[in-house]
């Protein structure tokens, strides 16, 4: 399983926030907007725990007012939450007009310079990888496509990178930012359709499934019919197993936010029928489309592997009948799915649930909101319309 975090330049999907962070408007953007972050350790990207290697790629503009001699006026790019404790690079100042790249690894003591310079009124697109290790870290970098540096070395001391941070003062601002644990290619941008961050999951693309399984051979066999769909079915089982073995987390928090919504709605006889159905209504929506039930899930799979085992049962009976040719050439031209259709109705059931962990993931405080939002209004209009209103009905 892999990750990914992608925003356009806003402070929207910034999880940490601090002072000093806003969003502008610039055409010195793909997108139109970019954002800064002027105090570190104050705004920063989460990402998962126990990250060893990291890849990050932005865009950065360096406005007219880049460096004016001041020490604060830089692009610092880097892991760690702790201030002597870090690995990244930033933009050491040379004049009025333009910074000198360096790099630092572990703290700001260890490093160096590159050979490499940034101006005003410049654009600029940063690729950074880097992995952690004793002996063979990777530290490398990438300006406007060009590798300005790589080693290999101990990188951040063999521990894995807890945070990330992309700051600066309003004089450098930052936008098309990728970060993931996956490479990042050179010519790659920010996707409006995947912007905040998401798990990714190789393990349930088409392609990697349906990888070493001979198509045609299925297609005219029975037998290689119902031993694929039996392997596929094991398969996606234990990828499922481990998925939520990985996702736990979220998946209890999720389960929790829709524990709110599982007590069934009771009719409350101070409100009208169609007041009723409108409570009742928007907290089944709500519970529906939090809950992952991922033992349902792997009943669907298993439950189309029982299919299979049933029929070969059943050859086994007609194998021992006088006309069993007959019925067997029965069960080879009876109707079934293909290959192919098996795959993708697996695909899409194991997709709603892995879809849903993403989206949740990004939009989390604001589904607990909503949920506790929903309880709270639901509680306080049946109480309006029952002894409140008669309270009001009083006192007018």
């Amino acid at each position: 399983m892999s990750w990914r975090y992608e925003n356009y330049g806003t402070t929207g999907f910034i999880k940490v926030k601090g002072e000093n962070l806003a969003t502008v408007e610039t055409p010195h953007s793909k997108f139109g907007f970019a954002y800064y972050a002027s105090y570190r350790h104050t705004s920063h990207f989460d990402i998962p725990k126990d990250s060893k290697e990291i890849w990050v790629k932005f865009d950065a503009y360096f406005t007219s007012d880049f460096n004016q001699h001041s020490d604060l006026e830089r692009l610092r790019v880097y892991n760690g939450k702790d201030k002597s404790y870090s690995t990244g690079f930033s933009s050491d100042n040379l004049d009025g007009f333009s910074g000198q790249l360096v790099y630092f690894n572990h703290s700001h003591d260890s490093g160096g310079r590159f050979n490499k310079s940034v101006y005003a009124n410049s654009e600029y697109t940063f690729l950074l990888h880097m992995k952690s290790d004793l002996t063979v870290g990777v530290f490398e970098l990438w300006v406007n496509g060009s590798k300005e540096k790589a080693y290999i070395n101990a990188v951040n001391n063999g521990e894995p990178f807890d945070c990330f941070f992309i700051y600066s003062t309003k004089t450098v601002l930052i936008s098309n930012v990728i970060i993931s644990d996956a490479e990042i290619g050179l010519d790659e941008n920010v996707s409006r359709n995947n912007l905040g961050f998401r798990y990714i999951f190789p393990e349930f693309g088409y392609k990697n499934l349906i990888a070493g399984y001979n198509l045609e051979e299925i297609s005219q066999s029975a037998w290689k019919y119902n031993e694929s769909v039996k392997t596929l079915a094991d398969t996606l089982l234990n990828r499922i197993k481990n998925f939520e073995t990985l996702n736990l987390e979220t998946i209890l928090k999720i389960n929790s936010a829709s524990f709110k919504l599982e007590t069934k709605y009771i009719s409350n006889p101070s409100l009208t029928e169609e007041e009723n159905n409108l409570l009742r209504e928007r907290q089944i929506f709500l519970l529906e489309n939090l809950n992952i039930d991922v033992g349902k899930l792997k009943n669907k799979i298993f439950n189309v592997k029982i299919q299979i085992e049933q029929q070969e049962k059943q050859i086994d009976v007609i194998n021992l009948h006088e006309n069993s040719l007959e019925e067997l050439a029965k069960i080879q031209n009876s109707n079934r799915p293909n290959f192919s259709f098996v795959v993708d109705n697996f695909l899409r059931m194991i997709m709603q649930s892995v879809n849903k962990i993403n989206f949740f993931n990004k939009h989390q405080n604001f589904i607990s909101y909503i949920v506790n939002l929903l309880v709270e209004w639901n509680d306080n209009y049946k109480s309006f319309k029952t002894n409140k209103h008669e309270e009001l009905i009083n006192v007018c």
